[in-house]
């Protein structure tokens, strides 16, 4: 009787033919309304602890298939056996008196499929959505035949579900925390993996869409993933992407919502030991993508990011079975100092330690960066940079060093990447002397163009880079160009960079290595043209600068061309692990220079005397003492013919130094007047 009321009459029939086109089904018009949500309604009762329940459950889907295709063929009279779908009905019925659990699934899944059948592409999201509702009924066995209706369903008309993508995972993420039964969730968890297998992309992008901090449910909801190779990949591929390529920060210079959810969505994913297995495999562009990170996050108002970069970073590590770099990460200081401005120094060790323990990641790890080096954010260029230097300084493939230095030579046209590729070219010494030879002319070029950058920072990184080339570097690269870099470097000297000037005066100090051969003559001007310098500053402020001084001395003093001087360079004066007062020091050292070297006196006098006039107290004081004691040393007869040296002009400068605002200053003029009663 349903089926006559319903039905179009022959005339309605015919009329509405004539007015379709005819390449469209008009019988596909017809059809019982809300059929799945009624069938949807009776998924749970399948698996009912009542037996006369399921049976009805069985009939009445049974009728309701029936009405459906009855409408849908326009048929006013019909019988169930017309139907070959139906004809399996009648068997399920009587099968489905089975008590044991297990088999009423597989009737549910039989039934399922036949629903799949009969069931119109329009009635497909309205069933699955209505169906999610009986994954929480109070029956333990309905919540869970309600998972084995959904779970066939989507594997079996999965495909057609790509526009109700949003709505499904917002409704089994938003049912899951409300389901009791253990075995249910699973069952849902692995629906929405059957979801996934056809639409990895799309319920990617909607679990990405939930917000931070993600409920347990969420995390399951990705871990699933993680049970199919082939999806975990997929989705570990597209967060990658996104954490490369998408907007990562927005215009007030916070970390985007989008990058923020796939760093903590990655790490939530290889929290699950099934990932071990896909992370493995893609070691070098997670690492890769994870490290570039910290460039992003670094200096971003997102405070929270680059500690999120962290915790993901770990699990990777854990998932991959890194336990040195996961015990430095673990130390309190180091994760401090990578979520700082200061990132930069544990992204080397950690470049370092992957260079040492995964050498077969790193030509890899450096194809997958080097699109990152002209990448659309500073932060990523800079990251990449700081990468590939480190790269280069534990590089022992000869074609992946040539690839390293080719990057790092383009690296320099950006402000964001120069720094660390002037550090990259100074790292070549690392690879040995037939490499630093195979490139000099380039490296050596290219750092010689920044010794007197504006910016001393990239100053200082040329000259430690050049410093490092020049303890390796054949002499015949460098003796052409030996008196351009002593001239280059001397205004270095006096810098109020405490770090530039040691920079610069240990690039100095390393270009001992070409005094011996053809550039000897010119060299051995240019150490005693600079010796007052580095005696000078031997006694200032500065820890480091002392130091290099005191390397510098020892060193150059080797091609000085003196027996005496040598022998006292390499006594125990000098000794790096002692200590002896500067007026000591100066009263040795001047003997030596006045003896050996009596026609460079007024130079070193004069020189001195310059440095009075010192920006540093310190150095005005050494001055001072310097020439005090190294007048008082004169022989007499020196004093007499050996010298042109003015005395008047020393005596008018001294005497202008006790006027100094400086107390130590006054001292050591004084005290230096008082020797030149000896002169």
């Amino acid at each position: 009787k349903f089926i006559e009321m319903n039905s179009p009459s022959a005339e309605e029939l015919a009329i509405k033919k004539e007015q379709q086109p005819p390449q469209q089904n008009n019988a596909q018009e017809h059809c019982l309304s809300d059929l799945g949500i009624n069938l949807a309604l009776l998924f749970p009762r399948f698996t009912d602890p009542i037996v006369e329940i399921r049976q009805s459950t069985v009939e009445g889907t049974y009728y309701l298939l029936l009405i459906d295709y009855a409408l849908r063929n326009s048929c006013e009279v019909i019988k169930d056996t017309q139907i070959e779908e139906l004809n399996q009905m009648q068997t399920f019925r009587e099968a489905i008196i089975n008590t044991d659990l297990n088999g009423q699934y597989g009737i549910s899944s039989q039934i399922v499929a036949l629903i799949s059948q009969m069931l119109d592409e329009k009635e497909l999201p309205k069933i699955l959505l209505n169906s999610v509702k009986g994954l929480c009924d109070p029956e333990a066995s309905c919540s869970t035949g309600t998972c084995v209706f959904l779970n066939g369903l989507i594997k079996m008309r999965g495909q057609e579900l790509k526009v109700d993508v949003p709505q499904l995972v917002s409704a089994f993420v938003t049912t899951l925390p409300t389901i009791t039964n253990d075995k249910t969730v699973t069952g849902t968890l692995r629906t929405l993996l059957a979801l996934t297998s056809f639409h990895p992309i799309e319920v990617a992008n909607e679990l990405l869409k939930i917000t931070l901090p993600h409920t347990e449910h969420i995390k399951k909801s990705l871990q699933i993933v993680a049970k199919d190779e082939k999806l975990s990949k997929l989705f570990i591929d597209h967060m990658i992407d996104i954490l490369n390529n998408s907007q990562l920060l927005d215009n007030d210079n916070t970390v985007s919502k989008l990058s923020l959810a796939a760093t903590v969505s990655l790490g939530e994913l290889l929290d699950s030991e099934d990932s071990a297995k896909v992370a493995k495999a893609n070691y070098a562009p997670i690492i890769s993508s994870l490290l570039i990170r910290f460039g992003i996050t670094n200096g971003s108002k997102t405070k929270e990011s680059a500690e999120q970069v962290v915790q993901t970073l770990k699990s990777f590590l854990v998932r991959t079975e890194q336990e040195q770099l996961l015990e430095l990460l673990n130390n309190e200081d180091k994760r401090k100092v990578i979520i700082s401005a200061n990132y930069e120094i544990v992204l080397t060790e950690i470049c370092t330690c992957i260079c040492e323990n995964e050498t077969v990641e790193v030509a890899r790890i450096f194809n997958f960066l080097l699109p990152y080096l002209k990448g659309n954010f500073p932060g990523q260029r800079k990251a990449t940079a700081i990468i590939f230097a480190e790269l280069i300084n534990n590089c022992k493939n000869s074609d992946l060093l040539q690839l390293l230095i080719n990057a790092s030579l383009s690296a320099l046209e950006s402000e964001s990447t120069q720094l660390y590729a002037l550090r990259a070219l100074g790292n070549v010494a690392s690879a040995g002397a037939y490499e630093v030879n195979r490139y000099a002319p380039t490296i050596i070029d290219a750092l010689m163009c920044s010794i007197d950058h504006k910016d001393e920072t990239h100053a200082m990184e040329a000259m430690n880079g050049l410093s490092k080339i020049f303890e390796t570097v054949d002499e015949e690269r460098v003796v052409p160009i030996l008196f351009n870099i002593c001239h280059r470097i001397r205004p270095s000297f006096a810098k109020t960079n405490d770090k530039i000037r040691a920079a610069s005066l240990r690039l100095f100090a390393s270009l001992w290595r070409f005094g011996k051969g053809s550039g000897a003559d010119m060299f051995y001007d240019q150490i005693h043209n600079n010796l007052i310098t580095l005696i000078l500053h031997f006694n200032e402020d500065n820890t480091e600068v002392k130091l290099t001084c005191k390397k510098a001395i020892k060193k150059l003093g080797q091609l000085m061309r003196s027996k005496e001087l040598i022998a006292f360079v390499d006594g125990k004066m000098l000794d790096e692990n002692r200590v002896y007062p500067y007026d000591e020091f100066l009263h040795e050292y001047t003997k030596i220079l006045i003896t050996q070297y009596p026609e460079k006196m007024s130079n070193y006098v004069m020189g001195a005397v310059e440095q009075f006039k010192s920006q540093w107290n310190t150095i005005k004081s050494n001055a001072a003492l310097f020439v005090g004691i190294f007048l008082k040393n004169l022989t007499t007869e020196l004093k007499r013919t050996g010298t042109t040296l003015n005395p008047n002009i020393v005596t008018d400068e001294l005497l202008k130094l006790l006027k100094d605002k400086c107390p130590a200053v006054r001292t050591s003029a004084a005290s230096a007047l008082g020797m030149l009663a000896a002169y």
